[in-house]
């Protein structure tokens, strides 16, 4: 048994549009006319336009979560990496979503659970950084603040030492706190980033997760999107402003955390 922690990235959010429209293992959305039908690396020029989203195209963006089908839900959460990961295992898994500070609690809940309940012995978590910013206690003041033109200058660079040094820190303090307890009740702990700026801070410990894909590693979602220049957001290839992982980053995840757990002797 396993578990995973993370924010929409790790629900899968949305990935039930690939329900409705194919796209081949890159996440391309190809013409069937197309003279690259069927293949993987496809040029730009040569991809078609985003796809519209049957029934989800007639309902305005921000309520497709909210028409769902329980079908529908139950494509995206088998889609998601952890989905895929359980499939391969044959085994069950908790999973949750919150800001990272949140989710830090999440797991000491988990790693208690497992050490009391025999049923519930977990073998390794997966956690997912999430938007520093979102450990923030208003959110929206914070930056009213910080752009504000009335805010001194040695104000606003307490506050933006704030969110680009002392939270990702806090983060990372607690992930080398969890890390220990994990080890102290025999669970691995994984960990993987949706934003750039902290995976560079963690990148080479032994928790942290690589993304692989064609025999390149990337740091993070953001690091494998910009850098790949593959699609990897429902936006790039779907008719909608949803920026959330395609179905083909979430297999990339997967393949990423398969390797990872070979690295730890788990026999795959």
């Amino acid at each position: 048994m396993f578990a995973v922690v993370g924010c929409s990235f790790t629900r899968g959010e949305r990935l039930f549009y690939h329900r409705y429209v194919d796209v081949n293992e890159n996440g391309h959305f190809i013409p069937k006319d197309s003279p690259y039908s069927g293949e993987l690396e496809i040029p730009k020029t040569h991809r078609g336009f985003r796809a519209n989203i049957p029934i989800f195209g007639k309902v305005d963006d921000s309520n497709h979560m909210a028409i769902a089908t329980i079908d529908d839900k139950r494509f995206q959460l088998d889609h998601t990496a952890a989905g895929l990961l359980s499939k391969k295992l044959n085994c069950e898994y908790f999973q949750s979503s919150g800001h990272n500070d949140g989710n830090h609690n999440q797991i000491k809940e988990w790693i208690d659970l497992s050490n009391k309940v025999s049923e519930r012995k977990l073998d390794f978590i997966i956690w997912q950084l999430t938007d520093p910013q979102r450990d923030l206690e208003d959110v929206t003041n914070f930056w009213s603040k910080l752009n504000s033109i009335s805010t001194p200058p040695e104000e606003k660079e307490k506050l933006w030492n704030h969110i680009t040094n002392e939270i990702p820190q806090k983060t990372i303090g607690h992930i080398v706190e969890l890390d220990k307890k994990c080890k102290e009740s025999d669970i691995d702990l994984f960990v993987w980033s949706w934003q750039d700026d902290i995976a560079k801070l963690i990148k080479n410990e032994d928790y942290f997760v690589r993304l692989v894909h064609n025999d390149k590693w990337y740091r993070s979602f953001n690091h494998f999107k910009d850098t790949s220049k593959l699609d990897v957001e429902l936006s790039q290839i779907f008719n909608t402003e949803d920026n959330h992982p395609n179905k083909f980053f979430n297999e990339v995840l997967y393949n990423s955390l398969l390797i990872k757990l070979r690295q730890r002797g788990y026999e795959i």
